[in-house]
């Protein structure tokens, strides 16, 4: 009977998270709308749907797919990581840049030959070690 109840708040759980999603990603697609200063209607029209799904959408009612939120976001002129996170794209491009350098050279290392590791490993070890060594001592 424990693993039921366990099971059961787990999926209330599960739900509530889904539920604060639809919020926040709705409350977000408002904002966007009124500083376009769009209409519930008018972005019914360009969508296709009723201006009472854009009512329920914006309020965290209404449930869609993945497809109909890229649509959204490109009518709204909105990155889609944004509106499903919150996090501004500007602010994604710096790490991702970070993160294309490391892979780079990290594809780098794995293309040098052994003996060219190993010059590079020895290389690392005579300018850090000593400094890891002052430090282990404090």
């Amino acid at each position: 009977m424990k693993n039921t109840n366990k099971n059961i708040k787990e999926i209330k759980l599960k739900t509530e998270n889904k539920s604060k999603l639809y919020d926040l990603i709705g409350s977000r697609i408002k904002s966007k709308r009124i500083e376009l200063n769009m209409t519930e209607e008018e972005l019914a029209k360009k969508l296709d749907v009723s201006e009472k799904d854009i009512e329920k959408i914006e309020n965290g009612r209404q449930k869609f797919t993945v497809d109909f939120l890229a649509k959204m976001a490109y009518i709204l002129d909105i990155n889609k990581v944004y509106l499903l996170t919150g996090v501004d794209d500007e602010i994604l491009k710096d790490d991702i840049q970070l993160l294309d350098s490391y892979i780079e050279f990290f594809k780098m290392l794995q293309s040098l030959s052994e003996k060219n590791k190993e010059r590079l490993l020895d290389m690392f070890n005579k300018q850090f070690t000593p400094n890891v060594k002052k430090i282990s001592k404090k």
